[in-house]
């Protein structure tokens, strides 16, 4: 384990002793870890500065190769966009990059990166915008002043933006065709509602509906200077990405970002729907909203449901419904720490038709034995190290490190919540992860979600309905 993370942590500084001999000759893994010394860690934490106009800008160098990343976060989202106006964020992230800015033109921009060896992106998502730079260290100021000129001056040129709205009316038509998008959609508006912005989904005439003005007005209303903040990676000093970023947005000035309100958060209500299509397997999804990230048993739910679903062939799902009996191609668990709204928790299975209801039952034994069985010492260190082998890799770059700091002032966490919960997850015990699994799971209010054919089913998914003592919605799929 020591060697894998040690191969993965190549920002970070490794202090402490040189192996001994007897280390270089262990005749085991054993051997070695029992004689090896313990990894010190530490990493270099990127620079705060403000430009003039006060944007706070995430700065870290690294010379290893001539390369540059200028990243900048948007507070705005889909769930922020009006109801009548569905899909406008998606399609204005699209557009920004798609259309081109006043100055270039699209298919000029195009040429001009293609020319500087510069890839340039955006797009916004559910809660958070982003338009991307990466170019060489030598073609840094040409790429800024585009990099510049679509952040505040994008083109979103009408025949470029009918071409961006049938890519996305073609996916939406084609989501129906695949049952796992079809159940995660469909479980969405179970626990959160039809009509909250985290269920809402554009439609094929909302998509045609939008103007070009709708997305001038999402831009104004979100792409503000107190509303942005950037983050640099790369060859280029601070003194330099400085000036080069006060020349170009030093001076943009412009209002305070009104959000609008959102709906409250439903409370957890057992649903159980059935959604019919003549496939040869079925998607079963079963769970409830689950728990914010600042939630006091965040890193002992991690590892609690790494033991029940997400970790891989040992984990308890996998393990029963997977591995033993066959039931599934795919089984497992996940537990989504909310950063603004609650997160989830979903327990899935792609299980043979015959077998639906039996995978279902089995994911609902694997829940219980979590809640009343303490898990073995085995379970629980492999689940730990597989954790923290894993989030070595959210250092291996200066990008990354950048990043996940700017995630952070996002979400108004502390600069070390990541490195204490490295601390946390080393001191989850068997009582925390039994704790956990009773606190974060709830069984009696889970939502249950079939998407298949229902005829071949080895039960009635009106049982789960009669179950939880809820009325089996059916859901039509056009």
């Amino acid at each position: 384990m020591k060697t894998r993370i040690l191969t993965a942590m190549i920002p970070l500084l490794v202090t402490g002793a040189l192996a001994t001999d007897t280390h270089a000759r262990a005749h085991s893994v054993k051997e070695a870890q029992a004689t090896a010394p313990e990894l010190q860690l530490s990493k270099k934490s990127p620079d705060i500065f403000e430009l003039k106009n006060g944007m706070r800008v995430f700065y870290y160098e690294s010379d290893r190769v001539p390369l540059v990343t200028v990243r900048a976060v948007v507070r705005a989202g889909d769930i922020w966009e009006p109801a009548d106006r569905m899909g406008v964020a998606n399609l204005t992230g699209r557009m920004m990059r798609a259309g081109g800015s006043l100055a270039w033109p699209a298919d000029t921009m195009d040429e001009e990166l293609d020319f500087l060896a510069a890839r340039l992106s955006s797009g916004i998502g559910d809660e958070m915008g982003n338009v991307t730079l990466n170019v060489l260290s030598e073609n840094l100021d040409d790429a800024l002043a585009i990099f510049a000129d679509l952040m505040l001056h994008p083109r979103f040129d009408d025949t470029k933006m009918s071409v961006e709205k049938g890519l996305i009316k073609e996916d939406i038509r084609r989501e129906n065709d695949n049952p796992i998008q079809v159940a995660f959609r469909e479980y969405d508006k179970l626990i959160w509602g039809e009509d909250h912005p985290r269920a809402r989904t554009p439609t094929g005439e909302s998509v045609d509906a939008l103007t070009v003005e709708d997305l001038q007005a999402f831009h104004a209303a979100f792409f503000q200077p107190g509303n942005v903040s950037f983050g640099v990676a790369g060859d280029v000093s601070k003194r330099s990405i400085r000036r080069k970023l006060n020349q170009l947005f030093g001076d943009w000035k412009g209002p305070e970002v009104v959000f609008p309100a959102t709906p409250p958060v439903p409370e957890r209500t057992p649903r159980v729907a059935l959604a019919v299509k003549e496939v040869p397997q079925t998607t079963v999804l079963l769970g409830h909203l689950g728990p914010m990230e600042t939630d006091p048993m965040r890193y002992s739910g991690q590892v609690m449901m790494n033991i029940l679903g997400s970790g891989g062939f040992t984990s308890y799902i996998v393990d029963r419904v997977r591995n033993d009996e066959g039931l599934a191609y795919f089984a497992g668990g996940f537990l989504d720490f909310g950063m603004l709204d609650p997160g989830y928790v979903v327990a899935l299975a792609l299980s043979k038709t015959e077998t639906t209801c039996e995978a279902t039952k089995l994911i609902l034994e694997q829940i219980e034995r979590i809640q009343s069985i303490p898990v073995t010492e085995e379970e629980l260190a492999r689940a730990r190290d597989g954790i923290l082998n894993a989030r070595a890799f959210d250092y291996d770059s200066g990008k990354k490190i950048v990043s996940r700091l700017m995630n952070l002032e996002y979400y108004s966490l502390p600069d070390d919540h990541y490195e204490r919960g490295f601390a946390e997850i080393a001191r989850v015990d068997q009582a925390a992860v039994q704790e956990a699994a009773n606190a974060l799971l709830d069984p009696s209010m889970f939502s249950f979600l079939a998407v298949g054919n229902a005829e071949g089913f080895d039960c009635a998914w009106q049982d789960f309905a009669d179950q939880n003592g809820v009325d089996l919605i059916r859901i039509e799929l056009d």
